[in-house]
């Protein structure tokens, strides 16, 4: 019996703690973190280890084609950095669909689609400190790019600090899937080209990917 009562008032307890009305720690509609001119769209964020925040968005402040921005957000809401973000890819045509993730060590790593260099499509990466400092090539690296758009493009962390990409290619006739990996320093680790994951005749697309626990994945 007094095993059944103490169960009942902790059950109680909680309930009552949980049922107070919640404080918005935050801006109430949210607090802004680039109020830049133009439109933002495709945010994408990841957290670290002391509770900060880092964001990534697809920006139209400079007119036409989209650029890649970021910022780093503490658990206040407060921006760290230069107000309206610090730019990851821009220039001519277009930078877009950023993905971010966490590097293990404070950092993060952002993937974009580039198409800035004309024909060219790619996929690129650059790597960041806590403080927002590029670690990588000015630009990024290239992951992956060819003459042939690069469709339905999914990214996972390989969680050593890369990154490991997935996408369609139709270069062939038919529709196949390759895979790349690039490591915490920036190498792309599978082939130039990446790596084509089946070697049917058929059309395969619209993979999915989670990583294997070694740095690995698994595609299907």
């Amino acid at each position: 019996m007094k095993r059944s009562v103490l169960l009942l008032f902790v059950i109680g307890f909680i309930f009552i703690i949980n049922s107070t009305p919640a404080e918005a720690i935050w801006l109430e509609g949210g607090n802004i973190f680039s109020d830049a001119p133009n439109h933002q769209q495709d945010v994408q964020s990841v957290s670290d280890d002391a509770g900060n925040t880092f964001i990534v968005w697809e920006d139209y402040r400079n007119g036409g084609y989209p650029d890649v921005y970021f910022q780093k957000i503490d658990s206040n809401g407060n921006p760290l950095w230069t107000a309206n973000g610090l730019a990851v890819a821009f220039g001519t045509n277009y930078q877009t669909d950023p993905m971010i993730f966490s590097d293990g060590e404070g950092g993060v790593v952002v993937v974009w689609e580039d198409y800035q260099t004309g024909p060219i499509y790619s996929i690129k990466a650059q790597r960041f400190d806590a403080d927002g400092n590029s670690l990588w090539t000015a630009g990024g690296e290239t992951l992956v790019s060819g003459s042939v758009d690069l469709l339905n493009v999914n990214v996972i962390t390989d969680e050593l600090g890369g990154v490991i990409a997935v996408w369609d290619n139709d270069s062939s006739g038919n529709y196949d899937v390759y895979v790349q990996r690039m490591d915490v320093d920036g190498s792309v680790i599978w082939g130039a080209g990446g790596t084509r994951v089946s070697i049917d005749t058929d059309s395969q697309f619209q993979a999915v990917l989670c990583p294997d626990g070694t740095g690995g994945a698994i595609v299907a």
